[in-house]
């Protein structure tokens, strides 16, 4: 305290020159119209851009907060787009199932870490067991099929991407159900490959491709990409269709993961035929 009282006489003139500055300028403020009018233009200028900074930093922070609201309700729109499809699609006895009788779920996740520079990439998501997670339940972004749930701890869940080499799928061509396998050919992580579609099939550039529905994973439907280019095989008789993916794995930041709540029922009936 005393090397403050002594800094403070030290420098004593400085401080009673800045004082009666200030005073001087109170005095022109208040005292001139015009010197009044501009110190309170800028002085607004000033604080509206303040408020404006500060408004900026809390949306930036308050981000994520929203798109967490926004894919809870994209999973909801999801949830109740499936329920009314199911519906849809039975027949007219069956359609007065309750409307809790959909086939697929679908939670929101964070994707925490994820690799596009691997042949056998993989994504790590924050949802696991806790939340009602499995393995082998699909996984789509916000554009398009992303893989699916490889294996769950409690809290987080890995997932094999269509950016894997071992990963392969059944799809199809949108336009006519010419079905084949999608392959990824650890090349480009925007392309894939499409293989087996025989080369009668009327096939074009821009066709959409989506899930094919054969399989307990993905709904029928979702889609996966568009044909980028068309090749022949002449030897075997099919087309080798290059695909770009509708989804970006490069920046992918939430995803939904898809529950077919009738999976064991339709396994546990293949292999009671298979075993036949």
């Amino acid at each position: 305290m005393r090397h403050f009282f002594y800094f403070i006489i030290a420098h004593i003139n400085v401080f009673v020159f800045l004082l009666l500055e200030l005073v001087c300028f109170l005095l022109v403020v208040e005292y001139n119209d015009y010197h009044r009018a501009s110190f309170f233009n800028t002085s607004n200028a000033i604080s509206s851009g303040l408020y404006e900074t500060k408004a900026s930093i809390t949306d930036y922070f308050s981000l994520d907060e929203a798109n967490r609201k926004l894919v809870a309700e994209n999973m909801r729109l999801h949830n109740q787009l499936m329920r009314y499809k199911r519906i849809m699609d039975r027949d007219t006895a069956k359609a007065m199932l309750p409307i809790e009788s959909a086939q697929y779920i679908f939670r929101g996740a964070h994707v925490i870490n994820s690799s596009v520079s691997s042949s056998r990439n993989y994504i790590t998501i924050d949802a696991g067991s806790n939340d009602g997670l499995k393995p082998d339940m699909a996984v789509v972004g916000h554009k398009g099929v992303v893989g699916l749930v490889m294996s769950v701890s409690d809290h987080y869940s890995t997932i094999i991407p269509l950016l894997n080499t071992n990963f392969h799928m059944s799809v199809k061509l949108k336009r006519n159900n010419y079905f084949g396998s999608l392959e990824w050919d650890g090349m480009s992580p925007r392309y894939s490959m499409l293989n087996e579609i025989p080369e009668h099939a009327d096939v074009q550039v821009g066709d959409s491709v989506v899930t094919s529905g054969y399989s307990d994973y993905f709904p029928d439907g979702l889609l996966v990409g568009s044909v980028a280019e068309v090749e022949i095989d002449e030897n075997e008789g099919f087309y080798m269709l290059k695909v770009e993916l509708a989804e970006d794995f490069g920046k992918m930041y939430y995803v939904s993961v898809i529950e077919n709540c009738y999976s064991d029922e339709q396994k546990q009936l293949e292999n009671e035929t298979r075993n036949d």
